[in-house]
């Protein structure tokens, strides 16, 4: 709430025009005569693990236990004991789920291809995170990316720099943090 009201009163300040929840039509642009028009449509959370590194889907993606963060926030689903993250989002989100989880007594991991989970967040606050989270046992392991999710909780992971595979097993929820794509 802070932070939209702080960006409206910079952007009335600034004499910037905002129209919300209308249709954009060409009549409207011209009556409007804009310097610019930005549409704001949404966007929801790639489901499938598709990303940068591999520019493909996660093979297993499938599994019914694969879910994405919004899952578990908005309690549509519920997790198992054993969570794994995978973060390729790099900045708040996968660092606040576990967080959450490992409130709730969950045990978590969080696998990430850069040498250290959170590389996007400000100094300040990821020593504050990694201080809550790690003193609740949330294991962080970097330069790591999933190769294949197979049934029954096991996910193939491997090195990104020495290519070494190792199964994770037991695992009863996966969430993906890959991203998000246009709605």
């Amino acid at each position: 709430d802070g932070i939209v009201r702080y960006r409206k009163i910079q952007l009335d300040k600034l004499g910037v025009k905002v129209i919300l929840g209308t249709e954009v039509t060409p009549v409207l642009v011209e009556k409007e005569t804009p310097d610019a028009v930005v549409v704001a449509t949404g966007s929801s959370p790639i489901r499938t693990g598709f990303q940068g590194f591999t520019c493909a889907e996660i093979p297993g993606y499938q599994q019914d236990y694969v879910v994405v963060a919004e899952d578990i926030i908005k309690n549509h689903v519920k997790t198992g004991n054993k969570v794994v993250i995978l973060d390729e989002d790099l900045h708040m989100k996968a660092l606040g789920l576990a967080d959450l989880l490992s409130e709730q007594g969950k045990q978590v991991e969080i696998i990430t291809r850069p040498l250290y989970v959170g590389t996007e967040v400000d100094l300040v606050t990821l020593s504050a995170l990694y201080q809550r989270i790690c003193s609740k046992g949330v294991k962080l392991t970097p330069i790591t990316f999933i190769k294949e999710i197979l049934p029954g909780g096991t996910v193939v992971v491997f090195n990104i720099i020495t290519q070494e595979e190792q199964r994770m097993e037991g695992i009863d929820t996966l969430v993906l943090v890959t991203g998000n794509q246009p709605e």
